[in-house]
């Protein structure tokens, strides 16, 4: 388990499921165009997910994102928008 993840301990109602939370973030990443990333096993978008686990979007997500937002052609960016 390293910075970017949270396990779910043996009393909690989350351990030894699956995190719909992650899922979804997981599966909408997919929906935005991202792929798995090679070698990242704590990534958001990493190919697997252990049960009672929630990941955290690292730094190398929140990039991946930024990077398909702006290859959209308007020149933006999620990190430099202002909302």
């Amino acid at each position: 388990m390293t910075s970017s993840e949270r396990q779910a301990g043996r009393r909690s109602s989350a351990f030894g499921k699956v995190d719909l939370l992650i899922a979804l973030e997981h599966e909408f990443g997919h929906a935005l165009g991202m792929d798995h990333p090679d070698g990242d096993p704590h990534s958001v978008m990493h190919e697997t997910l252990s049960l009672s686990t929630r990941r955290i979007p690292t730094a190398a997500d929140i990039m991946a994102a930024d990077e398909y937002y702006a290859s959209l052609g308007d020149g933006g960016s999620l990190l430099r928008r202002r909302w």
